[in-house]
């Protein structure tokens, strides 16, 4: 009876352990599933990205004393801290970007720090360093 009993216990576990689950997220009565949500992180990064991409450029060259360029898809956004508290929207971007000349010949590695927000700059660079 216990072997039985114990089958079945066994049994009933597997089988409704295997449901599937709808792991979409319903927002205003659609349904939105994590890759959607992932594709809109990308989307906002890219944008992010897309609008900074002059500042980065112009601290770049004003670096190197040369033109040089960068790939905006290949930057990684290391952190995002608020510079003045939760009152104030200022914040503070730490990026790593690949600067290269020509083809894509990478010439190291550079954390760049921009203030986003500021009063009359919407975007700063307030730090540089080349790394690598």
């Amino acid at each position: 009876m216990r072997k039985v009993a114990l089958l079945f216990f066994i049994l009933s576990l597997i089988t409704f352990n295997s449901i599937p689950v709808n792991a979409d997220i319903s927002f205003n009565n659609t349904r939105i599933s994590p890759y959607k949500i992932q594709q809109q992180e990308d989307i906002y990064k890219d944008i992010f990205l897309t609008s900074i991409f002059p500042t980065v450029y112009e601290a770049i060259n004003s670096y190197y004393g040369k033109p040089v360029s960068y790939d905006s898809t290949g930057t990684d956004i290391l952190d995002i801290k608020q510079s003045f508290g939760k009152q104030v929207h200022v914040y503070d971007v730490y990026l790593k970007i690949q600067p290269f000349v020509g083809a894509h010949n990478t010439i190291g590695e550079d954390l760049i720090t921009i203030r986003v927000g500021d009063s009359k700059d919407s975007f700063k660079v307030i730090q540089y360093k080349h790394i690598k």
